[in-house]
């Protein structure tokens, strides 16, 4: 589960180092290190030194980890629209009219 949020994350901000991983993601620095070299491993991320710090890491998600990604959120969205339709059209409406509430309240959460 850390994995795929830390591969979204990185697709979100391509070229985030792993300290600011980290901190986004609320875990530790080695923990996510650790993490980067799993997903590095399976050819999911790349690593690049920074030009003017060779000390400095900026990562990237490759085409199979695009790929990954897209399949998994098509499959989220398809399991999601056979749930919504097996709802009663009041649950739905419900939904539909809560939504704005519900991006608002991601955005504070994510601020936080």
């Amino acid at each position: 589960m850390a994995q795929g949020e830390l591969l979204r994350l990185v697709a979100a901000q391509p070229g985030i180092s792993v300290a600011e991983a980290a901190g986004e993601l609320r875990l530790a620095p080695n923990t996510v290190s650790t993490l980067v070299g799993r997903l590095v491993a399976d050819g999911l991320l790349t690593r690049g030194r920074v030009v003017a710090d060779g000390r400095a890491v900026r990562l990237t998600v490759t085409a199979k980890a695009r790929q990954r990604l897209a399949s998994y959120r098509d499959l989220r969205a398809e399991i999601t629209q056979h749930a919504m339709a097996r709802l009663a059209p009041a649950d739905v409406e419900a939904l539909a009219g809560a939504a704005p509430a519900l991006l608002r309240l991601a955005e504070e959460l994510g601020r936080s």
